[in-house]
């Protein structure tokens, strides 16, 4: 009603009070221009309000794996099928020199002993088995993504001790079981503390998804 106009005439006159401070305007050389300035404008219209929420960015690894797809799109090497050989460092030699990526690695560059190397060679072990067994397709009837996890643990001794995990869809309307929580909960279920994983390694049997990072749920 008349409020509602007398509402919107008041805001579009602090925006054109507003945008005449911070941009200056010229005055009129005539009356006639004078009240054609003061002359009330059909034309105002107002500024939409701030979101009051807006999207939080893409978590790190969501943005790494999106700048690599883009990437491996303009020609970079993908692996397309099964194979018990899995590349272990960046597939993409462009971005080592990029400052935003500091976690990639090669296995060549690795200690033996560290749980990195160690638990990319269990990922390879299990990548082996997955090629050479008889797969049942109930466990992922829904989306057809299979993903394979190792788990790696520092017992008290200091020896380091592995756990697999494969996604499976138990329960349609729960949606998926990822990988890392099924190695998660199998080490959980030997009695490993929380405390004792070092390192979690991932990867698409498939092919299609690799380089795969956790779902970090």
């Amino acid at each position: 009603g008349s409020a509602a106009a007398r509402f919107m005439a008041q805001e579009a006159a602090k925006l054109d009070a507003d945008f005449d401070e911070y941009f200056g305007k010229e005055k009129p050389e005539d009356a006639k221009d004078a009240e054609a300035a003061k002359a009330p404008s059909s034309n105002h219209l107002l500024r939409p309000p701030a979101p009051l929420f807006q999207a939080p960015a893409p978590p790190q690894a969501e943005a790494k794996r999106r700048r690599l797809a883009m990437q491996l799109s303009d020609g970079g090497q993908r692996r397309g099928s099964s194979s018990p050989s899995l590349g272990p460092g960046s597939p993409i030699p462009q971005l080592w020199n990029d400052p935003e990526v500091v976690e990639y690695w090669s296995l060549e560059h690795l200690s033996k002993d560290s749980p990195i190397h160690f638990a990319t060679m269990e990922i390879r072990r299990f990548l082996q088995d997955w090629d050479s067994a008889s797969k049942d397709p109930f466990w992922h009837r829904k989306s057809g993504k299979p993903v394979l996890s190792v788990l790696v643990c520092r017992s008290e001794d200091g020896l380091l001790t592995t756990f697999r995990g494969m996604n499976t869809e138990v329960s349609l309307p729960a949606g998926s079981f990822c990988a890392e929580r099924a190695a998660i909960t199998r080490a959980a279920t030997d009695f490993s503390r929380a405390g004792d994983i070092v390192a979690v390694a991932v990867v698409d049997p498939v092919g299609k998804s690799n380089p795969l990072w956790p779902c970090e749920v």
